[in-house]
């Protein structure tokens, strides 16, 4: 492993829990502000964000991987260039998204205000996210993942505060425009920092070049949200804004350590395509992934099921009204120890430029996850079968990718099939600890506060306890302490 790499990776991946942290914050109050059905339009709105911010059309995916890949060969002048090109395109197609965006809102095909207005807010808070992304895609790929995650971290907390202070004065138009302050503030601070370093232009020849490799990325990273928020679209055609509220919660807190993963990838993916534009040989890639797989499988467990203990804890405690969510909870987490480790083998095809396999992969999980989502609408259970649905979706996932980028990396099937179980066991048993520990510590409604609190950290310690032989395994495996000692001494 790279000197300062895991350091490094750790550092990041626990300044996006702090993102994580706040981003909980926010959602918690808004949802005890505006209650579960109006807390559905708030579900809406954030979708269309998330969809939202695929309108770079894959530039910023194409930026990932060339502009490393183009300092690697030393081409330096050409990196810049293609940065600049992409500045400009960003820019020229989120202006497009605002302009649709608007023509919608104005045109009464939406009937609620919630969604036609916050429609049209959503819009101008994507034109600035956008600019915002450009600038950590620079960040990224200059290795200044520390910095990037000071920025981040300090613009989160001031749309944190904006949006817990606005939400309780305005509800749901308070939240948003604080979204929208803390948006532009972030851009304003970007924009003066790189003052004359990047100028966005339009190349039409190298913005073709790059869509030959952004397109491909853009597509799998649409795939990819579309299998980590499917089940939330489909709630939002299956249930009530009531019900998807109670969803909505659900499947924001219960996702929450998948960043953990995307922060880590994010680390690795420039070293990824730096030393594969180096050496040419994928092979020389997979020590290093197969490293972060087995690091990121091994410990997902204690991160998904800490927050589920944790969100039954602050449910039962600060939202009674969305009780109905801890249920569902629970049946996410049991898919969510298998969509943490996901992101990895999707940057390492992406890395090599494998886009074939990264798309047809994903499209066949996708195409999965819709056939299970309409049994689920055929059963008639409502949020528990859509949970259930995504948990047997994102399982299947993380198996057909872990099994085609084994094979790209050159692994006997015998071997993938040992590499396969080594990333799903912890899962697996994880599923039975859980179910063993709340068996042996059911809660109540009428507990108090205490209690409740209490109850939490039992159950957290149990599974710790049950758990505690995978950490001693995987400490054995990758000597973790070791390597941690190590790179912080580095760092120093």
């Amino acid at each position: 492993m790279r000197k300062g790499l895991l350091a490094e990776g750790i550092l990041f991946s626990a300044s996006r829990y702090v993102l994580l942290g706040l981003s909980a914050v926010r959602n918690l109050v808004v949802a005890k502000v505006l209650g579960p059905e109006e807390y559905g339009y708030w579900i809406i709105l954030s979708l269309v964000l998330m969809y939202g911010d695929q309108l770079h059309l894959g530039l910023r995916h194409a930026g990932d991987k060339e502009i490393p890949f183009l300092r690697g060969r030393r081409e330096d002048t050409r990196a810049l260039q293609v940065a600049d090109t992409i500045y400009g395109g960003v820019i020229a197609l989120a202006s497009i998204g605002v302009f649709v965006a608007g023509a919608v809102s104005l045109s009464g095909l939406i009937q609620a205000p919630q969604l036609s207005i916050g429609l049209a807010v959503v819009s101008l808070i994507l034109f600035s996210d956008q600019v915002n992304r450009f600038f950590l895609m620079v960040l990224r790929t200059d290795k200044e993942f520390i910095l990037s995650s000071q920025v981040e971290s300090f613009f989160e907390l001031i749309r944190t505060l904006a949006v817990c202070g606005l939400v309780v004065a305005f509800e749901l138009w308070g939240a948003l425009g604080a979204f929208l302050l803390a948006s532009v503030a972030t851009s304003a601070f970007f924009v003066c920092r790189y003052w004359g370093r990047f100028r966005p232009m339009i190349d039409s020849t190298l913005a073709k070049q790059l869509a030959v490799v952004g397109f491909p990325l853009f597509l799998g990273g649409l795939l990819y949200i579309l299998m980590i928020s499917l089940d939330r679209v489909a709630a939002s055609w299956m249930l009530s804004k009531k019900d998807l509220g109670l969803y909505g919660l659900a499947a924001l807190l219960i996702q929450l350590p998948i960043s953990g993963s995307q922060a880590i990838t994010a680390v690795l993916y420039p070293r990824f395509s730096e030393a594969f534009g180096e050496t040419g040989e994928a092979e020389s890639l997979y020590p290093l992934y197969a490293q972060a797989i087995s690091v990121t499988s091994y410990l997902a467990p204690l991160l998904v099921v800490g927050i589920y203990f944790t969100s039954e804890f602050l449910i039962a405690a600060l939202l009674p009204e969305f009780t109905g969510a801890t249920t569902i909870i629970g049946l996410l987490s049991n898919g969510m120890y298998f969509l943490v480790a996901v992101p990895l083998p999707l940057y390492a095809l992406m890395a090599l430029g494998r886009r074939r396999e990264y798309v047809t992969t994903q499209s066949a999980s996708v195409l999965v996850a819709a056939a299970l989502y309409v049994v689920a609408a055929a059963t008639g259970r409502g949020p528990s079968a859509i949970a259930i649905a995504a948990s047997l979706s994102y399982g299947i996932f993380l198996i057909l990718l872990h099994v085609r980028t084994s094979l790209v990396f050159g692994l006997r099937r015998a071997d993938t099939g040992r590499a396969l179980a080594k990333t799903l066991v912890p899962g697996l048993y994880s599923i039975v600890a859980v179910f063993a520990v709340s068996l042996a510590l059911p809660g109540s409604t009428g507990f108090s506060l205490a209690d409740q609190l209490g109850l939490m950290v039992a159950k957290c310690l149990a599974f710790l306890l049950l758990y505690s032989p995978f950490l001693v395994i995987l400490n054995r495996r990758e000597q973790l302490v070791t390597r941690l000692k190590r790179a912080f001494r580095h760092e120093q």
